[in-house]
């Protein structure tokens, strides 16, 4: 069975003259096709951030486009007198992200040969970022070396 995105749906609805074509179809493969193509033609018109990304679901190797290394976790920055506030709007903020695993543990390294293995390395050094930024530089500097997100 043939499901559509909630946004895709509207759009089909409101140009549903375009489906007059439908009517034209001779056979059950023309229909099909036909819908196929008009799918695609729509997806192309709605921007794709909106309907293609799938959210987190609760799966922490999961990122999306607008996780991105530059990104500013929490407006709090690290400053070596503020932690206990700091570190709990860093835990609630990764919480609401799937990423609060890298940090506490939860989300264990897999093994070097495992198939997770590069999208681990991948999330665990975009979290790492993402604390470094909400860090003033002078602290940021001096966890830089670290190698995960659970050692910083």
């Amino acid at each position: 069975m043939f499901f559509l995105p909630p946004s895709i749906d509207l759009v089909l609805h409101q140009h549903f003259c375009c489906f007059s074509v439908l009517l034209i179809c001779t056979s059950i493969k023309q229909v099909v096709d036909t819908f196929q193509a008009l799918v695609i033609f729509f997806l192309t018109l709605i921007d794709s951030t909106v309907v293609m990304e799938m959210p987190y679901n609760d799966d922490p190797l999961a990122l999306q486009s607008y996780d991105h290394p530059g990104f500013q976790l929490i407006n709090l920055k690290l400053n070596g007198h503020n932690f206990q506030q700091w570190s709990k709007y860093v835990r609630i903020e990764l919480r609401t992200k799937g990423k609060l695993g890298f940090l506490d543990g939860s989300c264990p390294r897999p093994a070097v040969n495992s198939p997770q293995f590069d999208q681990w390395i991948r999330c665990d050094s975009m979290v790492l970022s993402w604390l470094l930024n909400s860090m003033i530089p002078e602290l940021a500097e001096a966890f830089l070396y670290v190698d995960s997100t659970k050692e910083l």
